[in-house]
């Protein structure tokens, strides 16, 4: 069954193309020595959808995008007269909050959980 990413996906079209093209070539040096008009019409389509795959990498514009920044909170206590409390300090710029959260509201690092 067909695996259709999610929209959105990012990937490195290089690295893409590569397995794309390595793909390519394992299933063409199966067929060294035998004559084309003697493969299978799904192979030869297959071979041309494969090139086809690989090129079209190269025809999406690249997303708009940076690395992802990861960091863990880190937890600090505090006094405030008699009651002690935590603060979640983020890893990355040192960003108090008050909970966990998936990303740091600051500098919008991803928080790994440890």
């Amino acid at each position: 069954m067909l695996k259709i990413p999610e929209e959105g996906k990012l990937i490195d079209a290089g690295k893409f193309y590569n397995e794309v093209y390595r793909t390519y070539t394992i299933a063409k040096d199966r067929f060294i020595g035998v004559d084309q008009a003697d493969l299978p019409d799904f192979v030869r389509f297959g071979e041309a959808v494969t090139g086809i795959i690989g090129e079209l990498a190269y025809d999406f514009a690249p997303a708009d995008a940076e690395p992802v920044v990861h960091g863990k909170w880190v937890a600090r206590e505090y006094e405030d007269g008699a009651r002690p409390y935590v603060l979640f300090h983020c890893s990355e710029c040192d960003c108090p909050n008050a909970r966990q959260r998936v990303y740091c509201p600051e500098c919008g690092a991803k928080m790994d959980r440890e």
